[in-house]
């Protein structure tokens, strides 16, 4: 180390310490004037007050004040409380009446058509094309029954479910024509 470095890097980072060059001035003076200035500033003039002084304000005696007493209403005098008169509890008396009977027919509901059911099962189990004939039927016999049968919802949902499988054999059975037809033999 040749003594100008500020730093001392002997050691580990926790060792390094600083030099101060130069001498150690005391905190509690004020800093020297730098070398050529003027150590003491002249005060700056006073501007002069381009107006009057007024005089001080009068001083008004002082008044206690008590803001006033509200006024409240006069309420009615209420009688003491008295002891209610004792309860006295009277049995009813049952009147006796005639039973009443309050009977509701329901009106019977119209039966399902056996096509219907008959559609629907066939359909579920893969019997498609007895499905579709029978669903077409149970619909003929429930429009032709004036409301007097129901089942119209499981005639529809046969015939759907008979012609979906009956759709794609068809399909396939076109595709395979198709497909044959074209090869060569």
């Amino acid at each position: 180390m040749n003594g100008t470095e500020p730093y001392d890097h002997s050691g580990d980072a926790s060792s390094y310490t600083i030099r101060q060059s130069g001498p150690v001035r005391d905190p509690s003076q004020p800093y020297p004037p730098a070398p050529g200035a003027q150590a003491n500033y002249p005060q700056a003039p006073q501007a002069p007050t381009p107006y009057p002084q007024l005089p001080a304000p009068p001083q008004y005696p002082v008044q206690q004040y008590a803001p006033p007493q509200p006024q409240y209403p006069q309420y009615p005098q209420y009688p003491q409380y008295q002891q209610p008169a004792p309860v006295v509890f009277v049995q009813p008396q049952i009147i006796p009446m005639a039973p009443v009977i309050i009977t509701t027919q329901l009106a019977p509901e119209p039966p399902s058509s056996g096509w219907a059911i008959a559609s629907f099962i066939c359909s579920l189990l893969g019997i498609s094309l007895l499905g579709v004939i029978f669903g077409h039927v149970a619909l003929a016999e429930i429009n032709n029954s004036n409301g007097q049968m129901t089942g119209r919802g499981l005639a529809i949902a046969g015939l759907i479910l008979g012609y979906i499988p009956l759709a794609i054999i068809a399909f396939f059975i076109l595709v395979g024509v198709l497909t044959s037809a074209s090869a060569p033999h």
